[in-house]
């Protein structure tokens, strides 16, 4: 019999494990801020990676439906995670134009959380679940950015954390369509197999466009207007279900002109959908929005 009164030997080498955890994730930072001045690109703490106070904050937020006002013609249902403000615009920033290319697996997941909730409102499925009963793949289609850009930041974050949220809903996906196959040996019954989920980059700016940021509503709405056309091939397969992908949506000029291209797309094929967008960030509304069918389902 176990001593109540006496420590277990697996709950001390625990409580051992968790304080020297503590202590070299210390030393890390010391010594990321005194040899590299590294620091959280979240608050700006010195440190190696996100803080734990940031990471408390992203854990706060939640998938919800935004709208921007004014809103442009065409503008899809959206969905974003948090807002482009404080950390989430440090975050972005950082990755985009400061080359944090850790931070794609954190704004990857947090993208994940926005496509989960635009195909599950889309398909009328639990927002844990993007199986798909014909076998349809979900295709996340990045918004492009403007050529001059990718080159000058020598990243394109916009494919780079779809790609980080593909490979989370596959892996997610996969171990539920195994989960499903193991359950239907017992009762007779199974479930529908995993959905695919791919990133394509079937969107190309059609003429020379100016880096968005610094533009005002009007001049992003300029800017982009005939802006876009399809990349180059295979176009979607029948059953395909398309989201746009970004890593903001302010004025949504971007995802207008996205979407207008990929619902040409999607009308020049045999049942393929486009469900809507998602993002990691939103700019906040100023004042309450104009009517429209997207009114009910902003919360911000």
């Amino acid at each position: 019999m176990t001593n109540s009164g006496r420590s277990r030997p697996t709950d001390l080498a625990a409580r051992r494990s968790d304080r020297l955890g503590s202590v070299a994730a210390g030393l890390a930072a010391t010594a990321g801020d005194l040899l590299l001045g590294a620091v959280c690109p979240g608050c700006r703490r010195p440190g190696w990676g996100l803080c734990p106070d940031c990471r408390a904050e992203l854990a706060g937020w939640r998938p919800h439906w935004v709208r921007p006002d004014p809103c442009p013609a065409g503008f899809p249902p959206t969905v974003a995670v948090g807002p482009y403000a404080g950390l989430g615009a440090e975050l972005i920033s950082a990755h985009k134009d400061h080359q944090a290319l850790g931070l794609a697996r954190v704004l990857g997941g947090l993208l994940t959380a926005a496509v989960v909730e635009v195909a599950a409102r889309a398909d009328g499925r639990p927002a844990d679940r993007l199986t798909d009963r014909d076998g349809g793949r979900l295709v996340l289609v990045p918004a492009p950015s403007a050529p001059r850009a990718v080159r000058e930041r020598g990243l394109d974050a916009g494919r780079a954390i779809a790609v980080v949220a593909a490979r989370r809903l596959h892996r997610s996906e996969a171990g539920r369509s195994e989960a499903g196959r193991s359950g239907a040996g017992r009762s007779g019954a199974g479930r529908s197999g995993a959905r695919p989920v791919v990133v394509r980059s079937w969107l190309r700016h059609a003429r020379t466009v100016r880096d968005q940021s610094g533009l005002d509503a009007g001049q992003r709405s300029a800017n982009l207007t005939e802006a876009m056309r399809a990349k180059g091939s295979p176009f979607p397969r029948p059953g395909d279900a398309l989201i746009i992908v970004d890593d903001v949506v302010t004025t949504g000029a971007t995802l207008a002109e996205a979407a207008r291209v990929l619902t040409e797309i999607a009308a020049e094929g045999c049942d393929v959908r486009l469900l809507g967008a998602a993002t990691v960030a939103a700019t906040r509304r100023r004042r309450p929005p104009s009517i429209g069918p997207l009114h009910a389902l902003s919360d911000d």
